[in-house]
Order: structure tokens, then C-alpha cells, then sequence
């Protein structure tokens, strides 16, 4: 061996006349001027020639090399120099040092190499000297780069003859210079350095290096070596007497020679090969078991734990007995090295499973019964590990842990273990275990990562077992202690979804866990929110459709800002509002469409919408939006919008208008330009509002030529501009009328009636927006005037210093005519600038009535942004005021109810709070007696002062007992049915009474009101009737404005609607239920003008829209439940719900014919109303007879089935939320046609599922002769029943419909093979060119790719069909195979989205997949199961040696290797065919040991 040239140089192998390789003298490089046959330069070329001309390494004094090469060693054998000669002097010359003579040989200071490593690279690099071979001569200062750019390259280094990689990094850092520094000239001990690139040997022996020690045939000096140099004696046969070089040399000098010796050589190699090749059968047989006591076994085990043992001397004989788990415990408390124990492993594992074949055990038998000694082995590995991690915390629990894991993945790597029952019992440890042992698991984890993340069935469960214990790691008490494990986790997360994505398609648990990977991951890695992303994804298409009884799907923008907008009710937040509004709709004419939707709809309630939606307009048109062209968009589809309340658009728009905030000239313009007015004679006020609305300006703020611009468009459409002055006039009159000396009656004339004010009042709010615009304002300068500009001067010339300056004079009857005329009017705006003026009276019925104002609409002037304002004013004026005079109760109740409604008025409530209390105080009588005490007198009273004793009673004590307030409530409740329909104001103060009486005890009190008599269902009836009319009864027109207890009763109402509204669902349930049938006479019409009432209605709305589940469970199911005779109230009120929609008819059609009509005005306002009248409508079809039931439910099922396609066919997706609220039964039947009938006239029904998913899979026809136009008509109607399919598939049973599997597996497999033939046709017809018009594969696949994810789809839709046994399991293995041949076709694999959904699908079934369907899967995938993306579905394993063949015959036949019996040293002593593995197999050859020449 020898070592690279860049170290040292080699000395010529000369070869002498017997062929033996010379070499130089000890004495250093000898100059050789012989040049014949047999001289130094004969031998130098020949070496050359041999060599192929390459420049040998050069080390240890040894070199072969070409003809120019020679000479420079020759040069420098003449030169002096002494790093010529490696430490010894140059024949017959000195060095200048008094060095020795030839007589007088110096020994060399190193082993033999007589020239230093890199003396030559010096030498040639020396200034002033030339390279022999160069023809140029160079200057002096440009020597060495001359030299080194005009020296051939060094040839390439020899196979095998590589130094090692320490000797290669050291003299690449000697080729760097060292900085300059001192020379340390103190004399050193020699130590002998074997060179650096030196080949290494065993035993720290070197090749061809033998250091100086006189005793060397190479150190003795002689005539001979001097003169020829030293070489090696070659081992002569017997045959062979001296060497074949005279006889072979002259060949060679011929130009054939080295062709000649090339064959020579190779014959010489086959020879070799033929005769050294290993022919003995294998002699293989693992170490013997043989029965030991119990020392000699421990001796036994002692030495197997000390390395020094060699194991050639334990594989004798093992001891019997050691086995299993005591093996394992052996090993470890012997601490015997981990390959020792895997070695004893194999050995004992060897014995066991010939142990099954000795038995005449063959066959399945055997193979069986080494997989289950395998499989009992793998537990005792796991008992082993689970044991020793068990005992963590004990002695030396560290270093034993440490050696059981460490053995136990060596067992695992080496394949002596059952692999997949290891890594599932590692994955069960994982999700079992606890938090605090977490952590050991986690270290285990990185063993076994990579073999845990490449096959689906464990990298599911380790996704899934890591994101629940983050979660339960997160959600600990003790969050701080556990933050390690939770970073930890995270780390583990963020590389697992980034490097291998599809172990987290978890779609069962995605939902537990979605939120859970969020906040996990490590959002600064590269590429992890993509990863995320498309995770979320991959889960979301896999999911189930979610259809909730509440009729809520997938909610789109213009959802969600519908439901933002329904759920602020008081607390108006301008500023997040509008934030939420603009990034939930980007698009911003989309976005004030459905706002202006929202604030028109009839389906929503409240005039704050519309004020609501007045401001943000205000706020974005003062941002340099363009709201103009968006309202005028909105008034352009006004005639296409179902169902919009003109009116609220006419008062959005005029408040626009009186804010400068919409341009009434561009509306002009942009009405001329469309020509709307053409063929329009009057402007009716049912005309679209896009007209109307020229009628119905708010002109207040306009220029004149504006006015008179519309004036001129109004007189061309028909419209009395004239009249709307005459009806302004008179509407003044009336109020003035009304309002006597309140208004300025100089320009009015006529007059009006007193005694007509209810009537005429009445009729204001039917006045056009304008005149109503006008009017407001009107009112709001006059009330403006009425406040207080001096100090009045008395009688006398006295002033009266008790009026304040700067006071409204308003009396509380015109502020309550005022304030009733505004309401009408909806004008709020107006009412809020009165109110703040009204606030400043010293009138305490005016205050109160402003604060009651306040609070009755109180979400109206938040929406405003008044409501607050006009608290802080009331609550100043009544701090003035208190400071003066007594504040009056009532003004305090009104202040307090206002502060608790308020948001935000805590304070201010706890100080009126205070207020009321003292207030109390005083007009109460202090006794600190019980009521018992004065209760006598009080029971024996007469019945006129019977009111004034209780009265008294209630007020002389503070306390009662609950004997006390038993006797009271039965003494008024027998007092009240004495008095019942003779006396209404004798009823009105006991029921005063009962309220006085609760204040002592409600709790006790509501008992015995529940205990209270029992009473005939007629009058039950009457009650229930008699308490809907208190809750909702009392239209606003149907009280004097000047009643200011009605005001108070309607704030009320509203107040106890608004927090209790399941009580008052309640109360209207228990009034429907009752009084459909008990009523009699005018409880009956009480009833149906109470149903009918805007109260009723208007609550309802707001209760279906805010509370839909409290509405349901309170009053729609329980009413659905009863018999047609007493539920037909509820659609009554249904009807009128929808009249809306332009549907007042409603009740008036067939079922069949509403069903359609609901589905064509179902939008994302009239949703929840219409889910409840569909419900309604085919409950009433299930209570009819059975034969009736079955041909409605036929016929309504069928109209309701078309509707949908209609309504898929026009782009209305409401109709899938009105599917998902039909119960299971309902949303069953569709009727088939009458074909299918039966010869009885029973009709057959399916489901609407089962019809749709009928005519989609009817609808898929694969064949080759099919047009392309039939594929597109058929996608149009696919995509019509794919919705449906969707949106009822909460009627699929739990078990599913296993029935459908084939037919899928069947659709899927043609599928395949649809595009597959199209492949290859259209391949053939291109080879044999034939002109055929034949579509590609890749467009016959663009054709189909809609079906296949639609079967898809359908697959994960009906997920549970697989679950009926043994038959459905191969039905579902079936499937996996028709989707990996999907997977396996190029134009599939080419579309990312089809090829991902796919491979998900097929992931989310083999999930379910048993593991013999799994087995069968993978071997009918064959090769192709090796496939990485197969092989992770199905977790392909293959073992050790899997795959390999051997050839016999010139056939190839699978071989198994034997992993327990691949065994190192098995014998002790070493023989030619001892190996496991037959070297034979592998045409092996014997190994012929080198002779070394050091002894």
C-alpha cells in the first residue's frame, strides 16, 4: 500500500532481471547514468509503461515514475542540497556540513524514506531553478510563477491508494501559511512520526514503513544495494528457477507488448477466480443451548458483559434458559454492551424458531408459530421498556432507561421485533399516558419519528396524541410547571405539519383540534401558514355538511353582516360597527345594498335600523365614499326587491337629505337620464320607490332651483304639486288647532274641530314624507320659541324671580300631542332636538315624559346618538331643580328606569337609587312592628274601606311572616272574585294590593300564586286571553295622547318583552292552545284582534330573528304538536309574518303551491320565517289520515322537489337552509312517478336524498361513444342534486346505506377506466396515423372531472355505510383500490385538487380499514404498494432483504433472509462456509491472508 503523492515520495520500483522490484540505497537517492538494457533509465521507462505513464505517490523513499520525472531525481541526486537525501549525504560529495563520506555512512534520522515528505514540491519550487522539462527559460522574479503555471498537472491518484481523512485535512492546512514567527532554535528529542499519508494497519502498523534499526536488510550497505538498489526477493515456485523478465522484456519492447501483458493478466485473474472461488456448503448453525448451573451461567453472563471476551469464545454453548423477559433483565443488570444483547438475542431467537421445525412442524404451522413467538417476544420488549420507564425516580434510573431504550431500538432497527405491533403499542403509550411522564415519552418520540410519520396508521394517532395533550397541557391548573412540554410540543407540531401535512387530515377530530394546531405552531417558520392553510383545507372538504335545526349553513358575508346587524340592539358602537361592516363585505356597493336590504326589510323591526344605517352612511360619505351612486343603484333594483318597506327608504333617504348627505340634484339628473317618469300619469305611493321617491323629498334644506326642478318633474308625471300644498296647509291647521296658541296661526286659515283631534291625528301618519318633513320642522322652530328669553314682569311691576331664564315653557300636555305627532311621523331625529329643548322645563310631568320618551325608544335614539345627551340633560335639571324643591316620585321612577336601560348609567342609577329610597322615607310610616300586629282589624273590615285598611296595613310594618302573608293573599283573592265583572276600578286596586303584598316576599308569594284556586277551563281560557291583551294589548292609536298612564303601561310592555321573552312566548302559546276552542263571543274576538295586532306581529319578528331557539321551544313546536283545529291560529300568524313578501294570499293556496311560492321569496330576511311555515306545512300533511297523509305528503314532497332544482337552476342557495329544518321524517318522502305505483294505488316513496343521488348516479353514463354535449347537459343536472344531496344528508341512517358502496365502487372503476381507454385509443390512433377526430386524455379528462370529485364527495357523505361487517369491509377495500387506480392516472395525478382530494378520501376510508382488508389491499396493489404514497396508505413494510430474488435456471425466485441468524462469530472456529447467508449465493471467493514481512 501506498499514500498520496502530495506527502512524500515513493522510490522507484526497479525491476531486475528477476523481476523483483528494486530499490535505492539507504544511503539516498542515487544518480543512475546507465542507460541500456538493464540500467536505472531502462527500468524507469518500463516502470513508466507499466504504470500507464502515471506519477506514482510518493512517500516512505519509494518512487515510481515516467522518464521526466526520473530526471529530476537524478538533478537532484547531483545537487547538494541536503533535503535531497532525506537526512544522508549524496554519493562521493558533501554538503558543505563536514557531513560523512560514502566510507562513513550516517544513519538516517528517519525510518526508510531517504526523501522527506514534500522535498520535492521544495525543491522544485526553489527560486533560480528550472523545471528539467520546460524549454522556456524564465527570469528570476517570475520563477516560481512560471514554473508552477508551465508544470504539467499531477496525474491522478491510483484507486484505493487514498490517505485517510485526518491525513487529508492536515495537509490541507499545511498548504496554508502560517503567520511568521520566532524560530525556536533549542536542541529537541527526536520521536520517531510514521508520515502522515502512510496507509494505517491493525496494531498501529503502517504498509511499507520500518523505521531505522540497524538490523534491516535495507540498513546494511553493500555493493549490490548500492549499485541496484534494495528490493524484495519474490517467492519462487519449484517450477520456476529464476525470474521471466530477460525472457518477457524484449516482447515488451515491442509496440504490442503492453496489450499482450493486459491479457496475460487478465487470464491470470479468471484463473484466480476459478480456482479460488468458495464451492462448500454452508455450515451455519447458531451456538448450541446446553443446560448450566447457576454459576456457571453467571460466570457465562459475566464474561459476555466484558468486551474483552471475544464472543468466538462464547459461541460454544449458551445457557439454557435465558429467555424473554428474564433475557432482557439479564442484560440489564449485567449492563452487558448493546451489541452483546442483540447478539445473545439473535442467538436465543435462532434456537427458538428451529425449535418449531425440530417438532415435524412445517408449513403454515411453522411460519405461524414463529410469528406468534415474535409477537410474544415484542411484549416482553415492551413489558421491558414500560417496566423500566415505570421505576423512573428510582437508583440509577438514568442509565437504565438509557440502556433499555437504547437496546430496545436496536432490537426494533435490526428487525428483531414485530414492528407494527411495537410502534402501536408505542403510540397507545403515548396517547395513555400522563403529563408527567410525557416527557420521557417525548425523548423515545425522536427514535422512532421518521418510521411513525411514513405510514398513515401511526401518523394520524401521533398527530392526534400530540394536540390532545397540548391541549390538556395548556388547559392544566398548573400551566407554568407544564410550559416545557407545551414549547416542546409545539416544536414537534410545527415540524410535523411542515414536513409530512397529510398526518394531520384528521377530519373526525379537526374540529376538537383546529384550534388547538393555531395557536401552536410557529408562525416565523417558512412555509408553515401555507401548510396550515391547506391542512384546514384538506379537513373542511372531508367534513360533513353541519345542517343545525336552527336552519344556520355556511354563513357568506352578506350573512354574517345580517347577523352583526340583528344583534345590535341599544348599545350602538358607531366605530366597530362600521370596521366590522367594511371588512366583512369589501366590496362597497354590495355592502350598502344590504344595508339599505336591512333597513327596508319588512322582516325586521324598529325604526333605529334605519337611523342606524343614516349614520354610517354620514360617516362614510364625510370619509370620500360615494354612497350617491350606491343609493341610486339600490333605487334602480327597487323594483326587482321583494318585499322592501318603501317607507323606511323614503325616511332614510330624507334624513340624508337634512344632513347635506345626499345630493337631490344628482337624483334629478340621474331620473331624467333613465327616463323613469315616461308613461307614468301619477306617482302612486305603491309605485316602486325609485318614482316615488320624487314625491316623498324632504325639501327643507333644498335650493330654490332644486325645488322648482322637482316641482316641474312632478307636474309632468301627473302629481299635484298644488294639492301637497293645500294637504301641508291643512295639516298645520290641525296641529294648530290641537295645539291652541302654541303655533303661529298668521299665515294659516280655516280651522279644525277639537273634538276631532283623535281623528285627525290618526290620519297624520298617512301624509308623504315631504309634508311630514316639513311638519317637523315646522315644530321644531315653534318649540324652539317657546322658551323663556326674560325675566316676566308681574302685577304691580313686580318680576317674577321664580321662572329662570333660558327654560322651555312647554306645558306637559303639548308635550305629549308633540310627542305623538312625531312618533307618527317616525321623524326621531326631530324628537330628539325637542326633547333636549324640553329637558330644560321646571315641569317634573315634562321631564318624566322626556325620560319615559327616552327609554321607550330608547334603541332609536342610541342609533342617533342622542340617548345619552338627553340622560345627562334630565339628570342636570333635576339636580337644579332638587336643590330648589322636593324632587316628585314619579320623576325619580322615570330617571331610574332610564339609567337601569341605559348602557352605561351604573352610577347614576345607584344615586336615584338613594333618591327613591329617602323618598320613600318620607312618605311612609316608620313602625317597627310586624303586619301580624294590626292584621285583626284589617280581615273584619267592610268592603268599601276594606282597600284603605290593607292600604294602611302594607305601610305600618316593615316585616312579615309567611302565616301573615298567606292570610292576606287568600283575604284578597277571595276579595277579587267576589268583586270579578262588577267593579273593573275595585279589581285594578286589588291587583295594586297583590303587587304591595309580593314586595314582603316574592319567593313565598309566587308559590301561592302557583297554589292559587283551580278554575274551569273556560275561564282558564279567558285568563290566558285576558293576560296576552295586558302583555301585548294597547295600539299607540288607540290612546289619548293626553293618557300618560297608557304611555307608562305600553313602556312597560315593552320593558317585560324585552327581558322575559320566554315568559311572553309563554303567555301567547298558552293563549293559542287555550282559546282555539273554549273562547266564546268577545273573548274570541279579543283574541283574534290581539293575534292580528302590530304588537304582536312586531314581536314576534324580533323574537324569530334575536331568540330563534327560545321561539321554537316556547311556542312553535309546542303549537305544532296540537290537532289542525287548535294550531290553524299559528299559521294565521305565519301568513301575516310573510305578507311582506308580497305573499297576503298565502293562506289562500294549496300546500303544494306554498311550498313553491316559499322557496321563490326565501332570502337571507325571510329565512327563519319561512323554515317555519314550511314546517308548519308539512306537519299539518303528517296529522292528516294515513291515506290522505301519504297523497300529501306525495304532492306537496314533489312541488317541493322541482322548487329546489328551480331554485339551484336561478343561483337561490336559500333553499338548502329551509331542507335543513325539516325533522327526519318530513324531509324523507318524494314521490316517484306514477309508473312506479303499485297495482293497490300505494304510492312509493324515497327519500329526497335517495331521489337526488338516484338521478345523479343515473345521470353519469361513461362510454366512449358519448358526445361531449351530453357530458356538459349532464353536469348541469348533477350540480343541481349535488345540494341536495348535501344538504339532507342528515337523514342518512347511522348505519348508513351499504347498498350504495358497490354502486360506487362500480361508478368510480368506470371512471378509470373511462380515461385510461381514451388513452389508449387516442395512442393508437397516432401510431398507426390515422386521421381520426378523437379528444385526448387529457381533455376526456377535463370532461370527467367534475364527476369524480362529486363521487368523492359522495363517498365522504356516506361515510358510515361501511359499517355492516364483513361484506361492507371488502366493499370499502374495493373502493380504496378504485381510488389509488384514479391516483395511479397521469392527468389525475397532474390536477393538484382532484389528485389531493383523492388521496384524502382515500386516507379518511383506510382509516376504517381492518387489517386484513389492509393485507388484501396491498397485495392486489403488488408493486405498486411500494409506491411512497401507497406505501403510506397501507402501511407497506418491507424487511430486511425484501425484494430480493435469486436466479436458478434462468428464473428468479423470491429469498427470504433470516434476520435471527444473521450472527457474527457463531462458531468457535472459523470456517470456510460458516456464514448464515450461503457465501455461495454470492460466487464468493477465498480470501488470501498477506504475508507481512514484519514478524
Amino acid at each position: 500500500m501506498t499514500s498520496r503523492p502530495s506527502v512524500g515520495i515513493q522510490r522507484p520500483r526497479q525491476r531486475s532481471a528477476s523481476g523483483s522490484v528494486p530499490r535505492p540505497p539507504n544511503g539516498g537517492a542515487q544518480q543512475s547514468q546507465s542507460t541500456g538494457a538493464g540500467g536505472v533509465g531502462d527500468r524507469a521507462a518500463t516502470d513508466a509503461a507499466l504504470d500507464g505513464g502515471r506519477v506514482a505517490p510518493l512517500a516512505n523513499g519509494r518512487l515510481t515514475t515516467a522518464h521526466g520525472l526520473t530526471a529530476q531525481l537524478s538533478a537532484l541526486s547531483n545537487s547538494n542540497s541536503p533535503d535531497a537525501g532525506g537526512g544522508g549525504p549524496g554519493l562521493g560529495s558533501s554538503d558543505g556540513g563536514g557531513a560523512p563520506s560514502l566510507s562513513k555512512p550516517k544513519p538516517p534520522s528517519r525510518g526508510r524514506a531517504r526523501l522527506r515528505p514534500g522535498a520535492l514540491s521544495r525543491m522544485l519550487s526553489t527560486p533560480g531553478r528550472a523545471h528539467p522539462l520546460a524549454d522556456v527559460t524564465v527570469s528570476p522574479g517570475d520563477e516560481t510563477q512560471a514554473t508552477r503555471s508551465q508544470s504539467p498537472p499531477p496525474m491522478p491518484v491510483r484507486p484505493g491508494k487514498q490517505p485517510p481523512r485526518q491525513a487529508r485535512k492536515a495537509a490541507a492546512r499545511s498548504d496554508v501559511q502560517a503567520p511568521a514567527t520566532k524560530k525556536d532554535s533549542r536542541p529537541k528529542p527526536y520521536v520517531l512520526e510514521a508520515p502522515p499519508m502512510a496507509p494505517h494497519l491493525r496494531q498501529e502498523k503502517y504498509a511499507d514503513f520500518f523505521p531505522w534499526t540497524g538490523s534491516h536488510p535495507e540498513d546494511i550497505l553493500i555493493e549490490q544495494t548500492t549499485r541496484q538498489g534494495f528490493y524484495d526477493k519474490t517467492q519462487v515456485s519449484q517450477n520456476e528457477h529464476q525470474t521471466a523478465r530477460p525472457s518477457l522484456w524484449p516482447v515488451f519492447k515491442r509496440q504490442s507488448g503492453i496489450q499482450v501483458l493486459s491479457s496475460l493478466f487478465v487470464s491470470v485473474l479468471e484463473q484466480r477466480q476459478l480456482h479460488g472461488r468458495i464451492t462448500a456448503v454452508s455450515t451455519f448453525k447458531p451456538p448450541p443451548r446446553v443446560t448450566l448451573t447457576d454459576t456457571k451461567r453467571e460466570a457465562w453472563l459475566r464474561d459476555l458483559a466484558n468486551p474483552s471476551v471475544p464472543l468466538r469464545r462464547l459461541s460454544r454453548t449458551i445457557p439454557h434458559g435465558i429467555r424473554g423477559k428474564v433475557l432482557l433483565d439479564q442484560c440489564l443488570s449485567k449492563s452487558i454492551p448493546t451489541g452483546r444483547a442483540v447478539w445473545l438475542a439473535r442467538c436465543v431467537g435462532a434456537n427458538e424458531i428451529r425449535a418449531f421445525k425440530r417438532k415435524g412442524a412445517g408449513g403454515a404451522f411453522a411460519m405461524g408459530g414463529e410469528v406468534k413467538w415474535i409477537r410474544d417476544w415484542t411484549a416482553f420488549v415492551e413489558q421491558f421498556v414500560d417496566t423500566v420507564i415505570g421505576n423512573c425516580g428510582e437508583k440509577d434510573w438514568k442509565l437504565k432507561i438509557s440502556y433499555a431504550v437504547r437496546l430496545s431500538a436496536h432490537l426494533f432497527s435490526e428487525h428483531l421485533l414485530d414492528r407494527e405491533h411495537y410502534l402501536d403499542w408505542f403510540i397507545t403509550q403515548l396517547e395513555l399516558c400522563s403529563l408527567e411522564r410525557l416527557p420521557m415519552w417525548l425523548l423515545v418520540l425522536q427514535i422512532y419519528w421518521q418510521e411513525l410519520v411514513q405510514y398513515r396508521r401511526y401518523g394520524r394517532r401521533l398527530a392526534e396524541a400530540l394536540l390532545k395533550k397540548l391541549q390538556l397541557a395548556s388547559a392544566s391548573e398548573d400551566k407554568e410547571v407544564f410550559t416545557p412540554i407545551v414549547q416542546r410540543i409545539s416544536e414537534l407540531t410545527t415540524a410535523l405539519i411542515i414536513s409530512n401535512r397529510e398526518c394531520f387530515v384528521i377530519p373526525r377530530a379537526w374540529a376538537d383540534y383546529h384550534s388547538t394546531l393555531e395557536s401552536s405552531i410557529d408562525r416565523t417558520k417558512p412555509g408553515i401558514a401555507s401548510a396550515f392553510e391547506n391542512v384546514s383545507r384538506r379537513n373542511d372538504r372531508l367534513s360533513l355538511p353541519t345542517h343545525r335545526r336552527n336552519g344556520k349553513s355556511a354563513d357568506t358575508p352578506k350573512r354574517q353582516l345580517i347577523q352583526v346587524l340583528d344583534a345590535a340592539q341599544t348599545s350602538f358602537d358607531i366605530d366597530h360597527l362600521s370596521s366590522v361592516c367594511l371588512s366583512t363585505i369589501t366590496d362597497r356597493n354590495a355592502l350598502i345594498q344590504v344595508l339599505l336590504e336591512w333597513a327596508s326589510s319588512p322582516y325586521r323591526v324598529g325604526s333605529s335600523r334605519v337611523y342606524l344605517i343614516v349614520r354610517l352612511l354620514r360617516r362614510w360619505n364625510r370619509g370620500g365614499m360615494d354612497t350617491d351612486e350606491y343609493i341610486l343603484d339600490f333605487l334602480a333594483r327597487s323594483q326587482r326587491n321583494i318585499g322592501i318597506y318603501n317607507h323606511n327608504v323614503y325616511l332614510l333617504i330624507a334624513e340624508l337629505v337634512r344632513s347635506r348627505h345626499f345630493s337631490v340634484t344628482r337624483y334629478l339628473r340621474w331620473l331624467l337620464a333613465r327616463g323613469a317618469l315616461g308613461g307614468y300619469q301619477a306617482l302612486d305611493p305603491d309605485e316602486a320607490c325609485d318614482k316615488r321617491l320624487l314625491a316623498e323629498l324632504a325639501l327643507g334644506s333644498l335650493p330654490t332651483h332644486v325645488r322648482n326642478l322637482r316641482k316641474m318633474l312632478l307636474e309632468e308625471a301627473g302629481f299635484s304639486v298644488q294639492g301637497e300644498l293645500q294637504c301641508l296647509h291643512r295639516v298645520k291647521s290641525t296641529i294648530s288647532a290641537l295645539l291652541s296658541g302654541f303655533f303661529d296661526t298668521s299665515d294659516l286659515s280655516g280651522s279644525s274641530e277639537r273634538d276631532s283631534m283623535e281623528t285627525d291625528l290618526n290620519s297624520l301618519k298617512f301624509v308623504s314624507r315631504t309634508i311630514k318633513s316639513e311638519i317637523s320642522l315646522w315644530i321644531r322652530r315653534q318649540v324652539g320659541l317657546h322658551v323663556v328669553q326674560g325675566v316676566p314682569v308681574g302685577p304691580n311691576n313686580w318680576r317674577d324671580l321664580t321662572i329662570e331664564v333660558g327654560i322651555s315653557a312647554i306645558t306637559a300636555d303639548q308635550f305629549a300631542i308633540i310627542r305623538r305627532i312625531l312618533e307618527d311621523f317616525e321623524d326621531f331625529s326631530i324628537l330628539a332636538d325637542v326633547l333636549k329643548i324640553a329637558s330644560s322645563s321646571d315641569n317634573s310631568t315634562v321631564l318624566a315624559s322626556v325620560a319615559d320618551t327616552v327609554n321607550y325608544h330608547l334603541a332609536t335614539f342610541t342609533a342617533i346618538g342622542a340617548a345619552n345627551e338627553c340622560f345627562e340633560a334630565l339628570l342636570e335639571r333635576h339636580r337644579s331643580l332638587k336643590v330648589r324643591r322636593a324632587a316628585e316620585k314619579f320623576l325619580l321612577v322615570s330617571l331610574f328606569n332610564l339609567a337601569s336601560a341605559i348602557p352605561g348609567g351604573g352610577e347614576s342609577m345607584q344615586h336615584l337609587a338613594g333618591e327613591l329610597a329617602k323618598c320613600d322615607q318620607r312618605t311612609a310610616v316608620a313602625a317597627c312592628s310586624p303586619v301580624s300586629d294590626h292584621m285583626t282589624d284589617v280581615l273584619q273590615s267592610t268592603d268599601a274601606d276594606f282597600n284603605e285598611d290593607i292600604e294602611r296595613l302594607l305601610s305600618s310594618g316593615t316585616s312579615m311572616d309567611r302565616h301573615t302573608l298567606a292570610r292576606l293573599f287568600e283575604t284578597v283573592l277571595s276579595r277579587m272574585e267576589t268583586a270579578w265583572g262588577d267593579s273593573e276600578p275595585q279589581l285594578l286596586s286589588f291587583g295594586l294590593l297583590l303587587a304591595r303584598l309580593r314586595t314582603f316576599d316574592e319567593r313565598n308569594f309566587d308559590g301561592l300564586m302557583s297554589k292559587s284556586h283551580e278554575v274551569d277551563e273556560i275561564t282558564a281560557a279567558s285568563i290566558a286571553a285576558e293576560t296576552l291583551e295586558l302583555v301585548f294589548g294597547g295600539e299607540p292609536d288607540q290612546f289619548s295622547p293626553l293618557d300618560y298612564d297608557s304611555y307608562h303601561l305600553r313602556l312597560e310592555q315593552r320593558r317585560y318583552m324585552e327581558e322575559n321573552p320566554r315568559e311572553t312566548l309563554s303567555v301567547m302559546r298558552r293563549a293559542i292552545e287555550r282559546g282555539s276552542t273554549k273562547l266564546k263571543g268577545g273573548h274570541q274576538d279579543i283574541l283574534e284582534s290581539l293575534l292580528a295586532s302590530t304588537s304582536v306581529t312586531s314581536a314576534l319578528r324580533r323574537y324569530i330573528v334575536r331568540n330563534t331557539e327560545n321561539t321554537h321551544s316556547c311556542l312553535i313546536l309546542p303549537l305544532t304538536k296540537l290537532p289542525p283545529d287548535s294550531s290553524w291560529r299559528l299559521k294565521q300568524i305565519m301568513d301575516r309574518l310573510l305578507e311582506g313578501s308580497n305573499s297576503n294570499d298565502l293562506s289562500e293556496m294549496d300546500p303544494e303551491v306554498q311550498v313553491t311560492k316559499i322557496l321563490q321569496i326565501a332570502d337571507e330576511f325571510s329565512l327563519p320565517f319561512c323554515q317555519i311555515k314550511l314546517q308548519l306545512i308539512f306537519n299539518s300533511e303528517k296529522s292528516s289520515t294515513s291515506t290522505d297523509r301519504t297523497i300529501g305528503q306525495i304532492t306537496v314532497t314533489t312541488s317541493f322537489f322541482h322548487a329546489i332544482s328551480s331554485a339551484i337552476q336561478n343561483q337561490n342557495f336559500a333553499w338548502a337552509d329551509l331542507v335543513s329544518v325539516l325533522d327526519d321524517d318530513v324531509a324523507r318522502y318524494v314521490s316517484l312517478p306514477p309508473l312506479l305505483f303499485t297495482q293497490n294505488k300505494e304510492a312509493k316513496t324515497l327519500q329526497i336524498r335517495e331521489h337526488a343521488e338516484e338521478q345523479l348516479l343515473n345521470s353519469a353514463p361513461f362510454s366512449k361513444s358519448c358526445p361531449a354535449s351530453s357530458f356538459q347537459s349532464d353536469e348541469s343536472s348533477a350540480r343541481r342534486f349535488m345540494p341536495v344531496i348535501e344538504n339532507t344528508s342528515f337523514s342518512i341512517p347511522g348505519i348508513g346505506v351499504p347498498t350504495l358502496a358497490p354502486i360506487l365502487v362500480d361508478k368510480l372503476n368506470s371512471l378509470a377506466q373511462y380515461i385510461s381507454l381514451r388513452d389508449i385509443d387516442t395512442g393508437k390512433a397516432a401510431s398507426d396515423d390515422v386521421c381520426v377526430q378523437r379528444q385526448s386524455g387529457a381533455e376526456q379528462f377535463c370532461e370527467v372531472r367534475l364527476w369524480i370529485i362529486m363521487f368523492l364527495r359522495l363517498v365522504v357523505i356516506h361515510r358510515n355505510m361501511f359499517q355492516g361487517g364483513k361484506t361492507c369491509s371488502w366493499d370499502q377495500a374495493r373502493l380504496v383500490i378504485s381510488i389509488c387506480a384514479l391516483l395511479q392516472n397521469e392527468h389525475v395525478q397532474r390536477d393538484e385538487l382532484v389528485s389531493e382530494y383523492a388521496f384524502d378520501v382515500a386516507t379518511y376510508l383506510v382509516d376504517e380499514l381492518s387489517d386484513e382488508a389492509r393485507v388484501q389491499c396491498t397485495k392486489f396493489m403488488k408493486d405498486k404498494a411500494r409506491e411512497p404514497k401507497f406505501r403510506y396508505l397501507f402501511g407497506y413494510q418491507e424487511g430486511p432483504g425484501n425484494g430480493l430474488h435469486v436466479a436458478q435456471r434462468d428464473k428468479l425466485f423470491p429469498f427470504h433472509i433470516r434476520r435471527w441468524e444473521i450472527l457474527s462469530e457463531p462458531t468457535p472456529n472459523v470456517g470456510e462456509n460458516d456464514t448464515s447467508l450461503s457465501l455461495t449465493l454470492f460466487r464468493a471467493r477465498k480470501n488470501h491472508s498477506y504475508r507481512s514481512s514484519v514478524r
